[in-house]
């Protein structure tokens, strides 16, 4: 290279940098892509998760009133057919509201009397000294 100018020296030297440096450009840019890229997708996941608890969340509550008004009417129903159809109702009712937890990961407690829906009761025409009475 003696037989050429300094300035051509200094344009091929340019040249070889540039060709040498911008692949490592380009890598440096594609891996940035990749990582926003990947971190879209992974904040899009989670908020297909989250709206998927939401929406399971919501149905399990409707389950759960279903359940307390099968209940109600239940212990309202006098005739026993119908009774026994209200509680085949409310087997499938209970066994949905389980899968629904299940899927949420979360265990339904059981239910005590304590819980039912306050029925309204008839006034009591028992005696007070009526030993079988279970107004009291």
């Amino acid at each position: 290279m003696p037989d050429r100018p300094p300035r051509v020296r200094f344009v091929l030297f340019w040249l070889l940098g540039m060709l040498v440096m911008a692949p490592g450009c380009d890598v440096r840019e594609r891996r940035s892509d990749k990582s926003e890229r990947a971190e879209r997708s992974a904040r899009a996941e989670l908020e297909a998760a989250e709206e998927k608890v939401k929406k399971l969340e919501r149905e399990l509550d409707e389950q759960g009133a279903k359940v307390k008004n099968l209940e109600g009417f239940i212990a309202q129903e006098k005739d026993e057919t119908k009774k026994a159809k209200l509680q085949a109702t409310l087997d499938a009712a209970k066994q949905a509201e389980a899968d629904l937890a299940a899927q949420l990961g979360r265990k339904i407690p059981a239910r005590s009397s304590a819980e039912k829906p306050s029925i309204p009761r008839p006034a009591c025409t028992c005696k007070a000294t009526d030993p079988l009475c279970d107004c009291l």
